[in-house]
């Protein structure tokens, strides 16, 4: 995955939570409809592409995460380079029984592969982290609470998408 397509599934993320934010409020961890269209589905490959998306940003502009932010990138890394998750995670079929190459980590679905810890915890942090991110470099103050219902109402869209990673 490249660049590009990480920046464009980052964009898609954070504007998928940040739209539902604005017309119900703080972000639940129940929401199955976001993890069923867009977090189930990912790949591991697609979950590494935003972790060194977001280490790009980074590496060019420090200001832009905080600690925290860094953590839990860090932390999902670690997910996805966890050999004993992995190879349990690579011999089981049932996410997509078609396959029993294509591996998803961070999918929720694993319960039983999660031994180490939580990867449903590291993957909704991602992409915690990732809509904040991403709030940030494009100037939108929309915290994750129930204050924030109509915030971006009247806001014109912005087409900010994300000049910072200029090369």
């Amino acid at each position: 995955m490249d660049i590009d397509e990480s920046i464009d599934l980052w964009y898609k993320l954070a504007t998928a939570l940040n739209k539902k934010i604005n017309q119900d409020g703080q972000i639940q961890k129940n929401w199955t409809w976001f993890w069923n269209e867009y977090l189930h589905p990912m790949t591991d490959q697609q979950w590494v592409g935003l972790c060194e998306a977001i280490n790009t940003l980074q590496k060019q502009h420090p200001e832009m995460l905080t600690v925290n932010d860094h953590h839990a990138v860090m932390n999902a890394i670690s997910v996805l380079d966890d050999e004993e998750i992995y190879q349990y995670v690579q011999n089981w079929n049932m996410l997509k029984p078609e396959t029993n190459q294509i591996n998803n980590v961070l999918d929720i679905r694993f319960n039983q592969a999660r031994r180490i810890n939580s990867t449903q915890h590291h993957a909704w942090k991602l992409t915690h982290v990732l809509r904040e991110v991403w709030c940030r470099c494009c100037d939108i103050d929309l915290p994750n609470e129930n204050s924030s219902i109509g915030k971006l109402d009247n806001i014109s869209k912005s087409d900010n998408y994300f000049k910072l990673f200029a090369v």
